[in-house]
């Protein structure tokens, strides 16, 4: 039998459009799962963050005060009669870079006028609109409010905040870029991520 060695293997161009459909696809779905684990990994560290700056100004504002270790020993938190804007002066005002403080106002900004929402679409209250929360922007683009709930750390809570950790700009997601903290009275942590 006689071999014929002029005849050359080669794809066809339907196996060769075929090859390239599927690589396009696999590209298009590594494209997508790569920008959500970019996205989770940003907003992980704008949390850690918030978490550290929120964290410092309290251990410092502890320290100045001969308070550390319990908040529940400090002025602000033994005094009934401290509000949230006396507390958040207190603490927090010279310790963050603020490019725009909203205050107990509601409705000025800080965090997205177009309102916020769960995972499943069911809607959330807007921090810029509840008049007991203090609310800034910082420099960073972070939108920050603060409630003191329980001036005497009753439960064990001092103070609750939310973070939106891109500010007004979207999705104004709670888990998602919108995240609810509590201060205890030795440590500072969020709720669920």
């Amino acid at each position: 039998m006689k071999k014929d060695y002029n005849k050359k293997a080669a794809f066809t161009l339907a196996e060769i459009l075929i090859s390239l459909s599927i690589l396009g696809i696999i590209v298009v779905v590594m494209t997508q799962i790569l920008h959500t684990n970019v996205n989770k990994v940003e907003t992980r560290a704008k949390l850690n963050a918030a978490h550290a700056l929120i964290s410092r100004a309290i251990i410092q504002y502890q320290a100045e005060n001969l308070c550390g270790g319990n908040l529940s020993t400090c002025d602000e938190f033994i005094n009934e009669n401290q509000d949230t804007e006396q507390i958040y002066n207190k603490i927090f005002s010279d310790k963050f870079k603020v490019a725009q403080r909203c205050g107990l106002l509601v409705g000025l900004g800080c965090f997205s006028t177009n309102g916020y929402k769960y995972k499943d679409n069911a809607p959330y209250t807007n921090p810029d609109n509840d008049e007991n929360y203090y609310k800034v922007r910082l420099q960073n683009g972070m939108a920050m409010s603060f409630y003191v709930q329980n001036p005497r750390c009753e439960d064990n809570i001092c103070m609750r905040f939310v973070v939106d950790t891109n500010g007004p700009a979207g999705p104004n997601t709670v888990n998602k870029d919108l995240f609810e903290g509590v201060v205890t009275t030795n440590q500072v942590k969020f709720e669920s991520m």
